[in-house]
């Protein structure tokens, strides 16, 4: 029910965008930025304007929505770190992204659209 994976870490001899994955990375369906695209940068009087470019990327912790981050087992955690860090490599190399930021959004308090994992 996800875009197609980004990235993902999956259990030996699983499938791409099918069950067995432990961690995975999806585009957002409701991205607040495209990809796709120039800046178009243009200067208007003391300004820069340009398009909104960028990535706008969902990373899904684990399968199970229920346990809170703290609850996870080392190996777990070791993962979810490491697509946080290898997202942020790949994404640096596009020249026309000035920033990113990394932050997890959590419950709809926070605007999420689906159900995220909440303190247990």
């Amino acid at each position: 029910m996800t875009p197609p994976e980004i990235l993902s870490y999956r259990e030996p001899n699983t499938l791409p965008n099918q069950p067995g994955w432990r961690v995975r990375v999806v585009p957002n369906r409701y991205p607040a930025l495209q990809i796709e695209g120039d800046l178009d940068r243009t200067g208007l009087g003391i300004y820069d304007m340009m398009n909104g470019i960028g990535a706008h990327e969902v990373i899904i912790e684990t399968p199970d929505h229920t346990p809170d981050t703290m609850l996870y087992e080392q190996e777990q955690m070791h993962k979810v770190i490491s697509a946080y860090a290898e997202r942020y490599k790949d994404l640096r190399r596009d020249r026309r992204f000035r920033y990113i930021l990394i932050f997890k959004n959590k419950g709809k308090a926070a605007g999420a659209s689906l159900e995220h994992p909440i303190p247990s």
